[in-house]
């Protein structure tokens, strides 16, 4: 695993069962954007988690009003794919 993840092994996989998943948009800060397309570095945490913890539940946030609905399924179904849900 990643270095930059050694800090998930330092908390305990029972407290981790449900996981928020918030894109971010990138200035001089990480500021969370609910209406940006999900990044892949995402992706690949939300796998490091799934396979350290039980986790029950996934919940993609977006709250842009002008979502693209084609754009939310994708993102969605890359969830899916990841989370091992048909």
């Amino acid at each position: 695993m990643l270095r930059e993840l050694d800090w998930l092994h330092e908390l305990n996989p029972a407290r981790i069962v449900q996981l928020h998943i918030v894109v971010y948009s990138e200035s001089d800060v990480l500021e969370d954007s609910h209406g940006a397309v999900m990044q892949t570095e995402l992706l690949e945490l939300l796998r490091a988690v799934l396979d350290y913890a039980d986790v029950q539940a996934v919940i993609l946030e977006r709250d842009d009003p002008g979502a693209n609905l084609p754009e939310l399924q994708s993102e969605l179904g890359r969830l899916r794919e990841v989370c091992g849900v048909a």
